[in-house]
């Protein structure tokens, strides 16, 4: 989830939400706060945990980025074919 979020962030920051109790918000923002307080809640509570989620978050910020230059990541994971051997 967090990394879909840092990905939607990176990719549209400004998009408005319409909050029932907080009237318009920025994603941004919302996704801030959301950030802040998950890694809050594992630093307390699990300290791997937490510096694994901060990775998380980098690492969706970063394929996104990667992928906007046009620099595919998903292509490292696909099956390399074999050539026919004589």
């Amino acid at each position: 989830m967090a990394a879909i979020l840092a990905a939607i962030v990176t990719l549209i920051p400004n998009y408005e939400l319409r909050l029932l109790l907080f009237g318009t918000v920025k994603l941004k923002i919302v996704a801030i706060v959301y950030f802040a307080l998950e890694f809050l809640f594992f630093a307390i509570g699990n300290r791997p945990a937490a510096v694994s989620y901060f990775a998380v978050v980098l690492f969706g910020m970063a394929f996104t980025y990667a992928l906007r230059s046009g620099m595919d990541w998903s292509t490292l994971f696909q099956k390399k074919q074999k050539s026919p051997q004589k």
